[in-house]
């Protein structure tokens, strides 16, 4: 009985870059799927990622100001 498994359908170097490509399209342009954590995972900057902190950060204040307002009336 052998356990070696088997292969991955493409290259050692492809297997972070494969999975966000993964609706397939004719001609030579794919469509770029990545799954959400795969902008912080490879330091990936995008605009979704550098507004996080600040979408955070007017949540966080915007949730305080309201439960103030609730708590002290």
């Amino acid at each position: 009985m052998s356990l070696r498994g088997s292969s991955l359908p493409y290259g050692t170097g492809d297997w972070y870059w494969i999975p966000s490509r993964v609706i397939p399209a004719p001609g030579d342009v794919e469509p770029i799927t990545e799954f959400p954590f795969f902008t912080f995972i490879y330091a990936d900057l995008h605009a979704h990622m550098m507004a996080l902190p600040i979408t955070l950060l007017t949540l966080s204040w915007t949730l305080s100001m309201l439960l103030g307002t609730l708590v002290l009336g």
